[in-house]
């Protein structure tokens, strides 16, 4: 028998690995204003919305009321969300959301009914959309096309009528959207579940591309994030029973054997250019292989079921989530202010102003607040929104002029929606001119605009007001509000890998405490990455004080990921088949694991203590090279600077 190769500790030190430059609020480059960014195939979201839009607005020509149809096209943007999820969490998701679109200008509709309640409804209903959203992981838009939906209807002219009958043309358009939107799952079953592990398998070949280069952190972390948003969809959002169908359980296995692949690669098993380009031509292969195990119709026996078992958790349980948010040095917690702030103060100025749509302003800030963006991306957003909406402004005055009706208004609201959903996440200033005409379209109503110039000269002020109070309310909180310091960050993230390293001792990897413990970690390594890059992003005395983070929390996530791909290594040795021929384990021997726990335990209490560490013990030789970056970057880091994050 041969023992595979070692870890070759190839890697350059994080001291030496490039960080990014900090970047003040007025650090705006015009450039991405004319960028295409890539974007993940965006012509199934595209057609369906258009279709919702162009049905809901024909059916109300149809009826003689245009104007009810536009209402219910509110209700077609329940077709914008959870295009990721698996069509049976799907179906949920999207009658809730639906449900909770039509309650929304229910209520927006009846607060016309008492004076000045728009404001405080809006801030209300905005926070808690985004609390629901963050929390359940709802995805864009996010809590964004609530807040619009309350915010339009307490200025929607409905007479006299009851507030139930917006709601109720808002709940049919709805419910067209959930009809096409579920049209998928006649086709391919599992598409949702095939794409995420598609994505998870070109990221980890992306990753086994870099390796050895100054790009392998960030690139391990993009594929660490997709292996992880791949067991959601193929886990977490999936029925407690067992799966029923074949197609599942090969897209289950085909993922494990892809986190193996990421971490070999993470391990550096791969010591050559033959090894690390085979391991990159096996994440791909699991590409393909994914395509053709989707369209497998077979039901699953117990041997595909078993083949499965251990499998990871997934996305941590909702309770947790809200457990460790329930701080108010929260990110969550911040970002509710900061929504609650902005609205508030967007819709009052704009009411103390004597503006005619108030609720234009308020839109407006929720949109640049409610994703808790770093400050220079609150900046990018705040100026493509304003800049978009003037040059939209152009676009839809010929539109009003041109008064287009019945077939032909349909006609138009499809075509916008469509370009719409086919740029926004390519450019977004450019998506903003026309969402600016489609938001004029439906706002008339399908009558005629008495004063053109009037309306669209509101429409910019009220976008320019509620952008530049965002960016003023994440200037004030990120100069003043108190937020978890990268300190706490690194802390909490070696604990998570001090107890996985606890588990690894014990031999016990695949309990249900072990999972739980990497998934943990996991979660923890993703609010570190983003801790770090919104405080490299903040003010620039607060991005300089970030970026001397930047060794040590290089350090942490290579040395977390190693502990990861080490758990993988014993699982895979523990798991009947898995093993190859003429191979040993890759596991740690038993003093090895017990020292590695010991040592990290001591890393952790001293980071916490803020305190040197100084091992008592050899170091273990698979983790020494790591360990030795991350005491190293602590020290340099203590010697040099005094932490005042």
């Amino acid at each position: 028998m041969t023992q595979r190769p070692r870890r070759n500790a190839s890697t350059s030190s994080p001291t030496s690995t490039p960080s990014p430059t900090p970047r003040g609020p007025l650090a705006f480059d015009p450039r991405i204003m004319f960028t295409l960014r890539a974007s993940p195939p965006r012509l199934p979201i595209a057609w369906r919305a258009a279709l919702c839009m162009f049905v809901l607005a024909a059916a109300g020509w149809l009826a003689a009321d245009i104007s009810a149809g536009l209402m219910a096209t509110i209700g077609a943007f329940t077709s914008l969300y959870a295009i990721d999820r698996p069509y049976a969490n799907r179906a949920r998701v999207l009658a809730a959301i639906a449900l909770a679109l039509a309650m929304a200008v229910s209520l927006g509709v009846e607060a016309q009914h008492v004076a000045y309640a728009a404001v405080p409804l809006v801030v209300c209903l905005a926070m808690a959309a985004t609390w629901m959203c963050r929390v359940l992981d709802i995805g864009p838009p996010g809590a964004y096309m609530f807040s619009l939906a309350c915010a339009v209807s307490t200025a929607m002219p409905v007479g006299h009528a009851s507030a139930l009958r917006p709601g109720l043309y808002v709940l049919v358009g709805g419910a067209l959207s959930w009809l096409v939107h579920m049209t998928g799952a006649l086709f391919v079953r599992r598409a949702p579940e095939r794409a995420a592990v598609a994505a998870a398998a070109r990221a980890v070949a992306h990753f086994v591309d870099h390796a050895g280069t100054v790009d392998e952190d960030a690139t391990r972390n993009q594929a660490a994030l997709a292996l992880h948003q791949a067991w959601t969809i193929l886990i977490t959002w999936q029925p407690a029973s067992a799966p029923k169908d074949r197609a599942l359980a090969r897209l289950r296995t085909l993922t494990q054997t892809l986190h193996r692949v990421f971490a070999e690669r993470v391990a550096s098993r791969a010591n050559t250019a033959s090894e690390t380009a085979a391991l990159a031509a096996q994440a791909r292969s699991i590409e393909a292989q994914a395509n053709a195990a989707a369209r497998d119709t077979s039901n699953a026996t117990p041997a595909d079921i078993a083949q499965t078992a251990p499998l990871p958790i997934g996305r941590l349980p909702t309770r947790h989530l809200i457990a460790e948010q329930m701080r108010l040095d929260a990110p969550l917690i911040q970002t509710l202010l900061r929504v609650g702030a902005g609205v508030a103060i967007a819709g009052s100025l704009s009411m103390a102003f004597g503006f005619e749509k108030p609720y234009w302003a308020m839109a407006a800030a929720v949109l640049v607040l409610h994703q808790g963006l770093n400050l220079a991306r609150t900046l990018e957003r705040s100026v493509a929104r304003t800049v978009g909406t003037f040059v939209g402004i152009g676009a839809a005055g010929v539109l009003l002029a041109a008064q287009p009706g019945g077939l032909w208004l349909a006609i138009a609201l499809a075509g916008l929606q469509f370009v719409v959903e086919m740029l926004v996440t390519r450019n977004y200033a450019f998506a903003v001119v026309f969402i600016t005409s489609l938001a004029m379209l439906i706002a008339s109503g399908g009558h005629r605009v008495a004063d053109i110039t009037a309306l669209l000269l509101a429409r910019g002020i009220d976008t320019a007001l509620g952008c530049a109070v965002g960016v003023a309310v994440s200037i004030a909180f990120d100069r003043y509000a108190s937020e978890i310091t990268l300190r706490e960050r690194v802390a909490a993230a070696l604990d998570a890998t001090a107890t996985v390293a606890r588990h690894a001792d014990t031999g016990s990897v695949s309990s249900v405490s072990a999972l739980h413990a990497r998934s943990m970690l996991q979660h923890r390594l993703v609010a570190l990455s983003a801790a770090y890059d919104n405080a490299v992003h903040a003010l620039a005395r607060k991005a300089r004080q970030a970026q001397r983070w930047h060794p040590v929390v290089v350090a942490t996530e290579r040395l977390a990921y190693r502990v990861l791909a080490m758990c993988w290594e014993i699982e895979s040795s523990d798991t009947p088949g898995d093993a190859k021929p003429n191979e040993t384990s890759d596991a740690l021997p038993d003093d090895a694991r017990h020292a590695l726990a010991n040592t990290l335990a001591g890393i952790a209490g001293a980071t916490h203590a803020q305190q040197r560490f100084t091992p008592a013990a050899p170091l273990p030789e698979e983790f020494a090279t790591e360990i030795r970056d991350l005491i190293d970057a602590q020290a340099a880091f203590a010697a040099a600077h005094r932490d005042t994050i």
